[in-house]
């Protein structure tokens, strides 16, 4: 959803919009197994949050969501070995229900990976297909899932 705000108020002061974004830092995991995957999307991750972390198995990344001060927003490949991207992001979502889960995968056995109701009901609030993965595509959905996190925020 694209909203137009118009600045009412001190002309120095950010946006309504803006400020809610500033208000809660956006800080994100990406877990990939394959290491070329890994490097080449984190590094279309990196700027657009304000911290990133990556890691290579989702074990790793779940005792990461599991601490106190956790991320907020999950990155995750769909195809890994052992714990798939999709269990991962139903463990994240019964351990934190307001943590964003971003999939990116060509797709999932057992999953109609195209129905979105599917997807939310396994976890997953975004989807990206990898075979199409591109950084304008990937700051896109950054983009909008700042502005989601941000009208969501108390």
């Amino acid at each position: 959803m694209i909203r137009e705000m118009a600045n009412e108020g001190n002309p120095t002061e950010p946006p309504a919009d803006e400020e809610a974004l500033l208000a809660e830092p956006t800080r994100a995991v990406y877990v990939d197994d394959d290491p070329v995957w890994r490097s080449m999307i984190a590094s279309m991750l990196e700027g657009q949050f304000d911290s990133l972390e990556v890691f290579g198995t989702p074990e790793e990344a779940l005792q990461r969501l599991q601490q106190e001060d956790r991320p907020n927003i999950l990155w995750t490949d769909g195809d890994m070995s052992g714990m798939s991207g999709l269990q991962l992001a139903q463990e994240v979502k019964r351990l934190d229900s307001t943590i964003t889960t971003v999939l990116i995968s060509g797709g999932i056995r057992g999953l109609n990976i195209n129905d979105e109701v599917a997807r939310t009901a396994h976890g997953i609030d975004f989807y990206l297909p990898k075979n199409n993965i591109n950084r304008i595509e990937v700051q896109r959905l950054a983009t909008t899932i700042k502005a989601a996190r941000a009208q969501t925020t108390p």
